[in-house]
């Protein structure tokens, strides 16, 4: 297993943690919420990377572009956090 430490690092992970943990931003519960799905999102991104990938030939309207495509099926599982009655599913 690997442990990914983010705030050893430049990240703009950072700056919304830091703002998480602000005592005067605290106090708007819209930009707390909002930042923890931000959070969400970077890690959902940063894990992507180590997920298995193959080249795929997709077609275009302008011809074709040979990407990397996930090999694995992955699933979206929505999640709702009591805490946060007005959570947003994706």
């Amino acid at each position: 297993m690997t442990i990914h430490h983010f705030g050893e690092g430049n990240s703009l992970l950072n700056q919304f943690i830091s703002e998480i943990r602000d005592a005067n931003i605290q106090k708007d519960a819209m930009r707390f919420r909002r930042n923890i799905g931000r959070i969400g999102e970077i890690l959902s991104y940063e894990m992507s990377k180590s997920l298995n990938y193959q080249s795929k030939v997709v077609q275009t309207p302008f011809g074709t572009k040979e990407m990397s495509l996930l090999n694995d099926k992955w699933y979206y599982v929505p999640f709702y956090v009591p805490n946060f009655p007005y959570t947003r599913e994706c």
